[in-house]
């Protein structure tokens, strides 16, 4: 096959195991490969992060060495180089390690809920971009944004042109998330993973529950109503791997009740959008998603796909018969076991979670570090998915 072939094998298998009208003739392989690609180069990894001919150089390679179908993300996931004008106020970089750390934010107070559903632009420019970057209220500082911001754009431009390097010369479809693929996530996932931070959003379940819900209202009329709300052309669009996808993180720290209110609207607002258009939705899940599943249920067949982290696919797939599962790979194995005893898994797996389609392949985990899989057992996986046939 030449490129262009390729790359619509792999958007026919992946639409075959997302839709879930039929088995594909093979299992899509999906990389969850973050700064993985990097931690086995010789550079140390501040300076990867902040070379774009470094990161492309990692990307071709991981390509090349894995043959991946398609990747979660393109993995620009720290972007140091837009933060760097203004003063890194969160991302630490550990060469011994060969990891990134980021610390939980900390730039809105408790009390500030009823402030911030009033005007949320005011209070991020009047308090919270000044206490999470300082450095802009100092002499200069406009000239330390104006440089960010020109980082930020080529930031986005790389993204583009990584993006079209993987299709053009590796036959590789859009990414799961990012590019042309519309995000949209549940409102407190920004006050978790943005704002607040895990330990006082989840503090603030208890403490502020009413004025964080208004908040979470304010920006779902934002954020997430105008997806939604769109006039959507009827269809699933068959240059893109999904019409629309989100990541879930924040329900690790809330009970059913809680549940209830920050999350099953959300999900109710996808299903409704989704059958209506005939759409499809990806979720990069984070921790144990099974609290969620009970809102999930009764999506039909053909509309979800999850990305499975701490959940059991296997009694997953009992759960949810109606959804596309990705992942079942362990880490853990990846990174310890041996390339026969990787093998094994991903074969056990096609042959029991993908014997009626509706799976792809992929790791349990964002590989970051290095004991997160060693090569020759992800070569391995790859070299079998690739050959395998139902």
């Amino acid at each position: 096959m030449n490129n262009t072939e390729l790359m619509n094998d792999r958007i026919r298998v992946i639409h075959d195991a997302a839709r879930m009208e039929k088995r594909p003739y093979r299992v899509p392989h999906i990389g969850n490969v973050w700064n993985w690609m990097h931690v086995y180069m010789d550079e140390p990894l501040n300076t990867i992060l902040r070379d774009y001919s470094l990161i492309e150089r990692d990307l071709r390679a991981m390509e090349e060495a894995y043959n991946f179908d398609a990747i979660v993300t393109i993995a620009l996931r720290n972007p140091l180089r837009i933060f760097d004008p203004i003063g890194q106020a969160a991302h630490h970089v550990d060469e011994k390690t060969r990891s990134v750390h980021i610390e939980q934010p900390d730039i809105m107070k408790g009390e500030e809920y009823p402030e911030f559903s009033a005007d949320m632009v005011r209070m991020m420019w009047t308090k919270m971009m000044p206490r999470k970057f300082p450095s802009l209220c100092e002499p200069g500082g406009e000239t330390k944004l104006l440089k960010s911001a020109e980082e930020f754009l080529l930031f986005t431009q790389k993204q583009t042109e990584f993006i079209d390097m993987l299709t053009k010369d590796y036959g590789m479809p859009r990414p799961m998330t990012g590019g042309e693929t519309p995000m949209v996530m549940p409102s407190f996932e920004f006050f978790f993973g943005y704002f607040r931070g895990i330990r006082d959003a989840a503090i603030d379940l208890r403490r502020h529950k009413e004025e964080l819900a208004e908040a979470c209202a304010a920006l779902d009329s934002v954020f997430v109503d105008p997806v939604f709300d769109q006039p959507w052309t009827p269809g699933p669009n068959d240059a893109l791997l999904f019409d629309i996808c989100s990541c879930f993180m924040g329900h690790i720290v809330m009970n059913r009740k809680q549940l209830d209110v920050f999350y099953q609207p959300f999900i109710k607002k996808a299903r409704d959008m989704l059958v209506k258009n005939n759409k499809s939705l990806y979720i990069f899940l984070e921790g144990a998603g099974s609290p969620l599943w009970q809102y999930m249920e009764d999506i039909p067949k053909g509309h979800l796909a999850i990305q499975l982290d701490m959940d059991d696919i296997y009694q997953t797939r009992e759960s949810l018969p109606n959804a596309c599962l990705i992942g079942g790979m362990p880490s853990a194995l990846l990174g310890n076991g041996t390339p026969d005893q990787c093998v094994d898994k991903a074969r056990a797996l096609v042959e029991t979670v993908g014997a009626n389609g509706g799976f792809m392949l992929s790791q349990d985990k964002m590989l970051s570090i290095r004991s997160d899989a060693k090569p020759e057992n992800m070569k391995a996986v790859s070299e079998f998915i690739r050959d395998f046939r139902y």
